[in-house]
């Protein structure tokens, strides 16, 4: 079984059992890290996530790959945050993280930094400054979160 077969399958049924306990998952990895293979699961929910959250998608996941067994090698699991600078990929990313700080990276290369403020029929509303600005999803290249210390 190959590697993106596997992460199918997996993917198959841990979306629907992490949504289900209040989490999004961003990002599901197989990949080889020297000797070891490791099945990565990056999980995302509004606030952030803790070292809480990922212990306990990890035991639920941990038991339910053991009942399906389907891994024929030998992995570790892995889950963790998706990151704080990520690249946000859909709506439900961007409704996740409205009075989150981003940085926007339009289509004109132009970059807009801000903190979205809203989302609605595929508009961010952006607070930049004391300005609301409106931008459509289809005149934006990349948007990322901007952590601020």
């Amino acid at each position: 079984m190959g590697k993106s077969q596997i992460i199918n399958t997996v993917s198959e049924f841990s979306k629907s059992i992490i949504e289900g306990m209040g989490y999004k998952l961003v990002k599901i990895e197989y990949v080889r890290e020297g000797k070891v293979w490791v099945l990565r699961f990056c999980i995302d929910k509004k606030g952030g996530i803790t070292i809480e959250d990922c212990e306990q998608v990890s035991n639920v996941i941990s038991r339910e790959l053991d009942i399906r067994d389907p891994i024929p090698q030998q992995y570790i699991l892995e889950v963790s945050s998706a990151g704080l600078e990520r690249e946000l990929k859909d709506e439900d990313d961007i409704r996740i993280h409205i009075n989150d700080n981003v940085i926007i990276r339009l289509n004109n290369k132009e970059i807009v930094e801000g903190t979205i403020y809203d989302f609605e029929s595929k508009n961010i509303y952006l607070k930049v400054g004391s300005n609301i600005e409106k931008i459509n999803m289809n005149d934006i290249d990349k948007i990322k979160l901007k952590f601020k210390f």
